[in-house]
């Protein structure tokens, strides 16, 4: 994947995420899409911006180490997946969730991989 890869996929994830939104507030929801879209796209979307920050100041090569997405997947399922239900009865555990917050962090890893390596 090209750097122009990688952000043409971001913006297809926030297109994705936008749509969906719409839609629900429109009334329109799809099961599957519904459960699991939003955790699927979490971290794509959260750690994507964040790396082009730090690469700001680290430069356009910075990638982030792998304790980095996986602080964030530990992070967000806990608050989400433990947290927030235990406080509120409203909310429910998704052991899914959690499975779909870390397929998110692996597409995110091979997104930012690309940058690190040298081309044309």
């Amino acid at each position: 994947m090209s750097r122009k890869g990688a952000y043409g996929l971001f913006a297809v994830f926030a297109a994705a995420f936008l749509l969906h939104f719409v839609l629900e507030r429109q009334g329109v929801h799809i099961p599957f899409v519904h459960a699991y879209m939003d955790d699927l796209l979490c971290m794509p979307l959260v750690l994507f911006p964040l790396l082009l920050c730090f690469r700001l100041w680290g430069g356009p090569s910075y990638v982030f180490p792998a304790a980095y997405p996986v602080a964030a997947w530990v992070m967000f399922s806990f608050f989400f997946e433990v947290w927030i239900p235990y406080r509120d009865a409203r909310f429910t555990s998704d052991p899914a969730d959690m499975l779909c917050y870390a397929l998110g962090g692996l597409v995110f890893w091979q997104m930012q991989r690309p940058f690190s390596r040298p081309g044309p």
